[in-house]
């Protein structure tokens, strides 16, 4: 049996790929064309750009900084074992973020000279300055007047102080510096001087109250030593009346 020849397959024919690369020249001629295009898109971007930053309420930030010291070797009597470095860094930090410190700080600016300008309590209003006021006279076609505020007068209401609390505690940050131990406590606001002023009320009522916790702290241990010693001595007592009536039986 003689062998057939196989078929040869037909052989498709190839597409052609032509690599196509702008030049310079033809990048130019596009941009050339559409120059109008690209100008007023240009424009368009920067003008609102420019608008939202200066009708944007500015946010300024202020730093307050405390040194943690250990405690001194005359504490060392109430040491419950928690005198790592990093645990004591940790829980000064959220002594100062705890809501015990943010009222006591609300209780304060209420009761203070400030407390009818303030944007913490919403006695104060954002007023634009220079451009941005101008911006701003410009967008309400020159009817824009500036807002006005209520003075708050008697106690803080409750539902105020809650609500002033949590601003309080959402517009501050404490963080640690690293390998040091110091701590810093920065808020925001719209007014450097709330800021600062916020940041300083802060860390003082912070201070006052480690203040009296070493005060309290420290009469404790007086009082400790003080029973301590009345016990010494009427251990003492017990010892010389065995003593001696020990002495007494061997004499008889």
């Amino acid at each position: 049996m003689e062998n057939q020849p196989l078929p040869i397959q037909p052989t498709l024919p190839q597409p052609a790929f032509e690599e196509s690369e702008l030049s310079l020249k033809d990048i130019y001629y596009i941009l050339r064309r559409n120059v109008k295009t690209i100008s007023i898109t240009t424009f368009v971007v920067l003008f609102l750009s420019a608008i939202v930053t200066l009708m944007t309420q500015p946010e300024y930030e202020s730093t307050a900084m405390i040194m943690v010291e250990e405690p001194n070797q005359s504490m060392a009597v109430f040491d419950l074992g928690f005198d790592n470095e990093m645990n004591l860094l940790n829980n000064e930090i959220e002594i100062l973020k705890s809501r015990t410190l943010a009222e006591s700080a609300v209780d304060y600016l209420w009761n203070s000279e400030h407390r009818n300008n303030l944007f913490l309590f919403g006695t104060k209003v954002y007023q634009p300055e220079g451009a941005r006021k101008l911006l701003r006279q410009i967008m309400t076609v020159g009817i824009w007047d500036q807002d006005t505020t209520e003075a708050l007068f008697g106690s803080i209401p409750d539902t105020v102080k809650l609500a002033t609390v949590r601003s309080l505690r959402g517009n501050m940050a404490v963080s640690n510096q690293r390998n040091t131990n110091v701590l810093k406590v920065t808020f925001s606001s719209a007014d450097p001087a709330e800021a600062a002023l916020l940041a300083n009320t802060i860390v003082e009522l912070y201070t006052r109250r480690d203040q009296d916790w070493t005060t309290g702290e420290i009469l404790n241990l007086k009082d400790f030593l003080e029973e301590q010693l009345i016990n010494t001595e009427q251990e003492l007592a017990q010892v010389e009346d065995s003593l001696r009536s020990f002495q007494e039986r061997e004499q008889v």
